[in-house]
């Protein structure tokens, strides 16, 4: 996405931040800000992952904080964990679902 703006083409989000942690996953978390969401995504190499839009009121630092914490860490065998502890932090979160967005809940 990088690329586009570099190219003058246009982007939709206001920042976006790519990272490859050691577990072999690619994350990305994009903000926008007409619509105050962080949206965070994280697929291995086969595509294996999952996306989550967050709709936020106040301050994302404490989310921003919890996401960088565990980005060396987070892998498919323990996403749920830290999916419980962002939800905790801004429960107007969403998991996506191919085109959908669900309301995630703790049960």
């Amino acid at each position: 996405m990088n690329d586009n703006f570099d190219e003058g083409l246009w982007c939709h989000s206001e920042a976006i931040f790519h990272y490859s942690n050691k577990n072999a996953l690619d994350l990305q978390v994009e903000y926008y800000t007409e619509d105050r969401s962080l949206y965070f995504s994280f697929f291995d190499d086969s595509g294996d992952g999952m996306g989550l839009l967050f709709k936020f009121e106040s301050s994302l630092s404490p989310l921003l904080d919890s996401i960088t914490n565990s980005q060396d860490k987070l892998s498919l065998e323990n996403y749920k964990q830290y999916i419980k502890q962002w939800v905790e932090i801004y429960p107007n979160a969403y998991v996506q679902y191919d085109d959908d967005l669900v309301l995630l809940t703790l049960d």
